[in-house]
């Protein structure tokens, strides 16, 4: 009989003395890799198995960042230059290849003992947390996302709002700054404001506009050049009968994106406003012929001289801001 660690093989006698026969044993399967949980949005926290590490048990900060930056490249192998700079900067020391190798095979050690090498995987000259290896609440909301595109307005709208509840926060705010950090977490903001604007759509178009104005507001107060959001705040006054905050809306958002990008409003908000002009039709009252006044003022000073239209256009601005504070 022959043992080679994986099966075992040999001769067994048949009754009767008639010969014998081989055997030959089932292979042993393979130990299930650890289940690993990483939470990254409003706090660190890693679940391994069901059991939360603490702040020390991944060996220490460099193991940390390891596996943080491995994490953010969301299954993008990283070369060992590449990790070298995030953990020392410009200045890393003398053999720094070797150390973190060493601070690798630690992490490793940490998060699946000797399983650990199908979390953390060695690619030429370097390191890859493969997807699905390791699930991070990003993970969760992006699958959320995922699942949400082309679904009709309402379920689009439940999928979002958990995602966002996900998503929504700092990222990795007990982290010291540093040039990878502000980098990821830039991105991070940057995502969740997306997911605000199209959240704001997504309820504009299953008719709660309140939610949308709330949402596309969250989104340009801390994004002011979202003009997508501002789109969707001048929609949603609109459509909640304030035409004038629509119109101030979209005042607000031109003198924006001229200060700050030289530019003016694009077609689709363009477009937006010609439906808040339109959208009161002609009567006695005195707001209704403001807003048309403006529509025939906005039409005509587009040939008129700068320094006239500018005159013009101040008028009916503060005529506009003049009928919105109560009286």
């Amino acid at each position: 009989m022959r043992f080679d660690g994986r099966r075992v093989e040999g001769h067994l006698p048949l009754p009767g003395g008639g010969g014998d026969t081989t055997v030959v044993a089932s292979p042993r399967p393979a130990p299930a890799a650890p289940q690993v949980r990483v939470e990254v949005v409003r706090g660190f926290r890693v679940v391994v198995d069901g059991r939360v590490l603490g702040p020390r048990d991944l060996g220490g900060t460099k193991q940390r960042q390891v596996l943080l930056v491995l994490l953010l490249a969301h299954g993008a192998p990283l070369s060992k230059a590449t990790l070298v700079d995030v953990l020392w900067g410009a200045t890393p020391p003398a053999g720094a290849v070797a150390a973190l190798e060493s601070h690798v095979s630690v992490l490793r050690s940490r998060l699946g003992g000797r399983e650990g090498r199908r979390l953390v995987v060695t690619v030429p000259h370097g390191y890859v947390l493969p997807r699905g290896a390791v699930r991070s609440d990003l993970d969760d909301a992006h699958e959320l996302l995922r699942r949400s595109a082309g679904l009709p307005a309402e379920e689009e709208l439940a999928l979002l709002q958990e995602a966002l509840q996900l998503l929504d926060g700092t990222l990795l705010p007990e982290e010291r700054a540093s040039a990878w950090l502000d980098d990821a977490r830039a991105e991070h903001d940057a995502r969740v404001s997306a997911l605000r604007t199209r959240l704001a759509r997504a309820a504009g178009l299953a008719g709660q506009w309140e939610k949308a104005l709330r949402w596309a507001g969250d989104s340009v107060r801390r994004d002011p050049i979202d003009e997508a959001a501002w789109e969707v705040v001048v929609r949603a006054h609109l459509a909640l009968g304030h035409p004038v905050e629509a119109l101030r809306a979209f005042d607000r958002c031109r003198d924006v994106l001229r200060s700050q990008l030289g530019c003016a409003p694009g077609a689709g908000l363009q477009s937006v406003l010609d439906d808040v002009l339109a959208a009161t039709e002609p009567t006695d009252d005195d707001l209704a012929e403001l807003l048309h006044a403006v529509l025939v003022l906005r039409r005509r000073t587009a040939v008129t001289p700068p320094e006239q239209r500018r005159r013009v256009l101040l008028a009916a601005r503060q005529a506009l801001a003049a009928l919105a504070v109560p009286g």
